[in-house]
C-alpha cells in the first residue's frame, strides 16, 4: 500500500523545479522573450534524456568501484571488525572518489556540451545562455532526484530517512544546482560575447566554478550518508552535518549574487540579438526595398 504513494512524493518533487523555470522564465514577458521556448524545451529533454543515460554508466561505474575498494570482501570485513575508524576512512575516500570523478565532473561537462550544441548557432540574447543552462539542469535534477527519492522509499518506507532525503532533495540539492546552472550560463555568456581583442575565456574556467559547487555540496551530502551507514550519525552530528551543508549554500548564494547579480539588472542582458541567418534575411529585405525604391525613381524619371 505504501508504494501506491510514490507518484504523490514524485509529482510534490516536481513543484520545486516548476518553482524554479518560473522564476527564470516565465514569470515576465521581457524573459520569454529572452531565448526561444523551443530551445527551453530542447534544453530540458536534452538534460532528462543525457542525465537517464547516464545514470545507466554511472551504476556499473559504481559497481566497479565498490569491488575496487572493498574485494577482497574477507579482507574488507576483518578491517571493519579490528579496525572501525579505517572502514569509515575507506568509505569516506569512496564517496569522495564517486561524486566528484564519477557525479560531478561528468554531469558539469554534458551540460556544457549540451548548452553548447544548443547555442552553436548563436544565443537570442546573453540571458539566454542561462536560461537553457538552467532548463537543461533541471531535466537533470528531475531525472536523478526523482530515482533517488523513489528507490529510498521503496527501500525503506516512510521512514525519517526518507524524509530527510526528500527535505535535503528539495531545499538543498535543487538550489545547489540551479547555483551551478547559473555559474554555468555566465561562463557560456562570457566566451559568447567577449569583446574583441580580449584573451578567449577558456573552457576549463567555464567549468571550474559549477564542478567545484557540485562536487563540494555531494562530497559534503555524501560524507553525511557514510556516517548514516556505520551508525555514527547521532542526532547532534545530523544537526551539524545540515547546519554545514546550509551554510555552504549560504556561501556560494552570497558570492553568486555578489559577482553576478549586476548582470541581471542590466536591460542590454536580455536585448535580442539577430543570429546570422536572420541578418541575411534582413539584409536582403532592405536590399529588395532600395531596388523597389529605384524602380519608382525611374519610372518617375520616364
Amino acid at each position: 500500500m505504501d508504494r501506491l504513494l510514490t507518484p504523490v512524493f514524485a509529482i510534490l518533487f516536481l513543484v520545486v523545479p516548476l518553482v524554479w523555470s518560473i522564476v527564470f522564465y516565465f514569470r515576465a514577458k521581457y524573459l520569454r522573450e529572452s531565448a526561444r521556448l523551443q530551445r527551453v524545451s530542447e534544453s530540458f529533454f536534452f538534460g532528462l534524456m543525457t542525465d537517464s543515460i547516464l545514470c545507466l554508466a554511472q551504476l556499473f561505474l559504481l559497481i566497479g568501484m565498490i569491488n575496487l575498494f572493498f574485494l577482497p570482501l574477507e579482507i574488507y570485513e576483518s578491517i571493519e571488525e579490528e579496525y572501525p575508524l579505517i572502514t569509515v576512512m575507506l568509505l569516506c575516500a569512496f564517496i569522495f572518489s564517486y561524486y566528484v570523478f564519477v557525479k560531478a565532473i561528468p554531469e558539469e561537462v554534458l551540460k556544457y556540451i549540451l548548452l553548447s550544441y544548443i547555442g552553436k548557432k548563436g544565443y537570442e540574447s546573453k540571458y539566454a545562455a542561462i536560461v537553457y543552462s538552467i532548463f537543461i539542469t533541471l531535466g537533470f535534477v528531475i531525472f536523478s532526484e526523482t530515482i533517488l527519492i523513489v528507490s529510498i522509499y521503496w527501500e525503506r518506507g516512510f521512514t525519517a530517512d526518507f524524509v530527510i532525503v526528500y527535505l535535503v532533495s528539495i531545499f538543498f540539492t535543487c538550489t545547489i544546482n540551479i547555483l551551478s546552472a547559473l555559474w554555468l550560463g555566465y561562463g557560456v555568456q562570457k566566451q559568447k560575447f567577449r569583446q574583441k581583442g580580449k584573451t578567449p575565456h577558456p573552457s576549463w574556467k567555464i567549468l571550474l566554478y559549477p564542478v567545484t559547487i557540485h562536487a563540494s555540496f555531494a562530497v559534503l551530502v555524501g560524507e553525511a550518508q557514510v556516517l548514516g551507514l556505520t551508525d555514527l550519525l547521532s542526532v547532534y552530528l545530523l544537526i551539524l552535518v545540515l547546519t554545514a551543508v546550509f551554510a555552504f549554500i549560504l556561501i556560494v548564494l552570497g558570492y553568486t549574487v555578489y559577482k553576478i547579480s549586476k548582470l541581471f539588472t542590466d536591460n542590454s542582458f536580455y536585448e535580442l540579438i539577430l543570429f546570422e541567418d536572420e541578418q541575411d534575411i534582413n539584409d536582403n529585405k532592405n536590399e529588395s526595398s532600395d531596388d523597389d525604391d529605384n524602380d519608382d525613381d525611374i519610372v518617375v524619371n520616364e
